[in-house]
């Protein structure tokens, strides 16, 4: 799904690794007045409701077309963080023109945002020589499907390293799920950011998204490969680290860009879903279901 708003040039050259990833999403999805940025944030989470999760959370599916429309959704989930968090994986679709076959770690040593700068952790560096990673096309610094979820996370974990991961068309989300495993200890969170379905009225858009979310929840590969969220490789291999993990998925809230902006002819769908484990409900542990079929593509 595309997002509200065009992508800014690259900051970073393809054969360079600068300092610092300068915000593209700032001044273009939020305000690049950290203050401005700082009281949305904390005033997002405060409104924020969404169903209260079972578990810790290891795991996230959230939404980056905008704080307008999306932001409360995304806060549902970040204001039911457990911590410590020491590092955080993102998984984020590349919305440049064009086709990017694998996934790739941005050219960069650090994310900056109007709310401070944020170091990468030596694992996106391992990660970069992994079969299927590419080095980072050309004039793609970064990405606000990377970018939107920096926010929350400086105003809820505070501290932490980042690996963050473009994935491309092409990518096998189970191979890349196999490679990020080893580096996931009980201190981490896994991100996978993607919007659901855009451009349909109200009702309809609710319909196809609802299939989405419920293909999520069964671990139904199958049908979350044809589905029409932007991130699907993302959430897909989120699913296959939460599969072999055992954590469990829970839809935490769901909303389109109708109920915000009251715009019904054409909206966007937004869910955050998380991946808890580590707790027992009813004597028995947490547990995601057998999935349906591994086959992503």
């Amino acid at each position: 799904a595309a997002a509200g708003g065009a992508v800014g040039k690259a900051a970073i050259a393809q054969s360079t690794t600068t300092s610092k990833a300068s915000p593209e999403a700032s001044s273009r999805f939020y305000p690049p007045d950290p203050l401005t940025l700082r009281l949305i944030i904390q005033r997002l989470l405060s409104a924020a409701s969404g169903a209260k999760v079972r578990g810790r959370i290891f795991g996230l599916i959230c939404p980056h077309h905008g704080y307008l429309s999306s932001g409360i959704v995304a806060a549902a989930g970040y204001k039911q963080l457990t911590l410590p968090i020491k590092r955080v994986f993102i998984l984020g679709p590349v919305h440049q023109k064009g086709k990017v076959s694998g996934a790739f770690i941005p050219a960069t040593k650090s994310y900056r945002t109007p709310l401070g700068e944020i170091p990468l952790s030596s694992i996106a560096a391992k990660l970069s020589q992994q079969p299927g990673f590419v080095a980072p096309p050309k004039g793609e610094a970064t990405d606000r499907s990377i970018e939107m979820q920096l926010p929350f996370l400086q105003q809820t974990v505070k501290s932490f390293e980042l690996v963050p991961i473009l994935v491309g068309q092409e990518v096998e989300p189970i191979a890349l799920a196999r490679q990020i495993l080893p580096y996931l200890t009980e201190e981490c969170l896994i991100i996978a950011s993607s919007d659901l379905s855009e451009g349909y009225p109200f009702d309809q858009a609710s319909s196809v998204d609802q299939k989405t979310i419920k293909a999520i929840t069964s671990f139904d590969f199958k049908t979350l490969s044809s589905s029409e969220a932007c991130g699907r490789a993302s959430i897909a291999t989120l699913m296959e680290i939460a599969r072999q993990k055992q954590w469990s998925p829970q839809l935490i809230e769901y909303q389109n860009s109708g109920h915000t902006t009251r715009a019904r002819k054409q909206v966007a769908g937004f869910a955050c879903l998380a991946f808890c484990g580590g707790e027992k409900v009813g004597g028995e542990k947490l547990a995601p279901p057998a999935p349906k079929s591994l086959k992503t593509k």
